[in-house]
């Protein structure tokens, strides 16, 4: 990919629920202040349908999310739907449809396949996605297969280390 080209992160609730248990807002403030500056810079958002699986929580990172909807909340693009009904018959163990809520899975990963973005999660990938008896797609594996970029915890690193790839991974390094 060109250096010159910005990079957009696109965030799974996974992601975002990750910070609040590893990055208490109280004992990191530099992380939280981080990622404010990178939604301020237009590189971090969040689709519609992430963003109300996460306030509808109405936890710390729901209330976190809701008070930056403006800058942060992205609208799925009714244009797109094709292309997310199109990854959920390629893959329609990415939701579970015993689940009466919506869910994002699909939508992020349609949205990523058109906007180029990263998707940022906190999944890991089956080591063996061809498995039958597997239970869930997991979104690294779509993101394989779509050829989309994403940053995830791919290495079986902590939850901790993967946060701090992450952020490294974005330029941010000083977050004590």
């Amino acid at each position: 990919m060109d250096a010159a080209v910005k990079k957009i992160y696109s965030f799974d609730s996974s992601a975002l629920s990750l910070r609040k248990v590893f990055y208490p807002q109280r004992m990191f403030p530099k992380v939280w202040e981080a990622l404010d500056a990178l939604i301020d810079a237009e590189s971090v958002y969040v689709i519609d349908k992430v963003y109300d699986e996460v306030v509808h929580r109405d936890d710390t990172v729901g209330k976190w999310l809701k008070a930056r909807r403006t800058k942060i909340k992205k609208v799925f693009p009714n244009k797109q739907l094709h292309k997310t009904y199109e990854v959920v018959r390629a893959f329609p163990k990415l939701v579970d449809y015993n689940n009466k809520n919506e869910q994002a899975d699909p939508y992020l990963i349609a949205d990523a396949i058109f906007s180029k973005s990263v998707i940022v999660t906190a999944e890991q990938a089956h080591l063996f996605p061809e498995d039958p008896k597997r239970k869930k797609d997991k979104i690294p594996n779509v993101c394989d297969h779509y050829s989309i970029e994403y940053i995830n915890n791919a290495s079986r690193i902590s939850q901790n280390e993967f946060a701090i790839r992450f952020f490294e991974k974005m330029g941010l390094t000083d977050l004590g």
